[in-house]
């Protein structure tokens, strides 16, 4: 078997493990690209304030990118209660 994590004509890795795994690794670099192609969504950063240094801006752009994954793991991976 190939180190492809991806079903043949489908968007979703094998498994749910194979899934959170690549949600987990996106996550720790603030990387959202390939969620993004993954399900087929845009991930729109925001505009970080003014007069933050560049250190300050690449911080609050990852945890913006974070704060994105977590919803996209939790609608997907969370049970919704009735």
């Amino acid at each position: 078997m190939s180190d492809n994590p991806y079903r043949k004509y489908s968007l979703l890795p094998y498994t749910r493990d194979k899934a959170i795994a690549m949600l987990r690794r996106c996550w720790q670099v603030g990387d959202t690209l390939a969620v993004a192609e993954w399900l087929g969504v845009e991930y729109i950063p925001p505009t970080p304030p003014e007069g933050m240094d560049l250190s300050d801006e690449w911080r609050y752009m990852v945890e913006d990118a974070r704060k994105w994954l977590d919803d996209i793991y939790h609608r997907l991976y969370e049970p919704v209660h009735a």
